[in-house]
């Protein structure tokens, strides 16, 4: 009995773990006043892990802006197809994606760049192409209504 009791706690164990994982991974969508920034990135990349480090601190000091982190080995669908629809012709990361607007690369100037998008979205109700995407739903009036 004590091992069946033993085998249980540790089945739901490992799927309160599991979940807790899910969620923490489950991409953020905008809602009122918060500006979502799409990072897609790679494990290798220097510049990517600088601005990994940099939006960690810009997030944990400003709750209005929430980010996704999308590694391009994973999300090498999702990546392709932003990277189409955004007109984007380099498969070169950063690639740093807010809105329907985005940024290639990553430095001290464009930190300035993502902070001005971030005041521009911050200000008005807007669509999240990279959600649009990943749902596979039109992407048309996104462009409209980020204006």
């Amino acid at each position: 009995m004590k091992k069946y009791i033993i085998i249980l706690l540790l089945v739901l164990f490992a799927v309160g773990c599991n979940k807790a994982k899910t969620n923490e991974e489950e991409p953020v969508t905008p809602t009122a006043n918060v500006v979502v920034v799409n990072l897609f990135h790679w494990s290798q990349c220097s510049h990517c892990q600088e601005e990994i480090a940099w939006l960690k601190e810009v997030e944990n000091r400003n709750n209005n802006i929430k980010v996704n982190y999308y590694e391009v080995t994973e999300y090498t669908d999702l990546s392709g197809k932003v990277r189409e629809e955004l007109g984007v012709l380099s498969d070169a990361v950063p690639l740093t994606v807010i809105g329907s607007d985005y940024i290639l690369g990553f430095g001290d100037s464009t930190k300035a760049k993502i902070m001005n998008l971030v005041d521009k979205y911050q200000e008005k109700d807007y669509c999240d192409i990279v959600a649009l995407i990943k749902d596979n739903k039109d992407t048309t009036n996104c462009y409209l209504q980020n204006e």
